[in-house]
């Protein structure tokens, strides 16, 4: 075995534990430890179908914060997801996906303006 083989599979090695790492913690986003897991964002809970017993979920549970969180908490939330499901982010992958981001984008700004108006209020 080669100097260049062994480097090839060391640099193969960690890319692969790199890519895991981010996808669990793509997993992970919107849960901690004492949280409920039920008030989780949604990214991987995306729900394309729909049936009569769906509600349309409240803004903190779209941005994957606590009911009672402040400005600073809403608006870091909300630029994590906005990181996630920007349409520029999917715009080469066609335009079914680019019309899911586009509507998912949407939910989350609502949710983001409906949370700053509930914060503003109190």
């Amino acid at each position: 075995m080669t100097v260049d083989q062994v480097v090839v599979i060391i640099a193969g090695l960690c890319a692969g534990y790199w890519i895991v790492a981010v996808v669990l913690r793509q997993l992970r986003i919107g849960t901690s430890a004492g949280k409920d897991p039920s008030a989780r964002t949604g990214e991987h809970e995306y729900r394309t179908h729909s049936s009569s017993h769906d509600r349309t979920p409240q803004w903190y549970e779209v941005l994957g914060v606590s009911q009672s969180a402040d400005v600073q908490e809403i608006k870091s939330a909300h630029r994590r997801l906005m990181e996630l499901y920007h349409p520029d982010r999917v715009d080469s992958l066609g335009p079914e996906l680019k019309a899911l981001a586009e509507a998912k984008s949407k939910e989350i700004n609502s949710a983001y303006d409906e949370g700053l108006r509930a914060r503003r209020s109190t």
